[in-house]
């Protein structure tokens, strides 16, 4: 999913913000953008026009450098805790004042996730 088909569908959040950062919309490079909600005080994501630098804004600290993001969000069902069985783990930051949550997290483990969740996870946006 690009930036326009983000919008028009409605993600002017998480996956519409990074989407734009990376240059989809014409928007200058490098750029940065802040995953967070009410509970949070975020992760912030940066573009270099090669890779994303992502630090945790809350504990102060450096996660690393990453090639491709994805936004994910998983079907809402009866289990509250279905985050809990990989992808709070996997996330580097989150979204979760979102309808059913937003994790961002390493494109790279989009695979794996979804041997875990199945088709309960909707990858809303994956960084080309």
């Amino acid at each position: 999913m690009n930036a326009a088909e983000a919008k028009a569908a409605g993600l002017e959040n998480n996956a519409f913000s990074l989407a734009t950062a990376i240059g989809s919309e014409g928007h200058c490079e490098p750029a940065s953008r802040i995953c967070r909600d009410g509970h949070h005080l975020g992760t912030m994501f940066s573009w270099d026009g090669r890779e994303w630098i992502v630090v945790d804004l809350e504990n102060k600290k450096f996660l690393g450098t990453y090639d491709r993001l994805a936004v994910v969000t998983l079907n809402p069902d009866d289990d509250e805790s279905q985050a809990d069985r990989g992808l709070n783990q996997s996330s580097l930051g989150c979204d979760l004042e979102c309808p059913s949550g937003e994790w961002v997290i390493d494109a790279d483990e989009i695979e794996q996730l979804q041997e875990i969740y199945g088709d309960n996870l909707i990858v809303l946006w994956e960084q080309a």
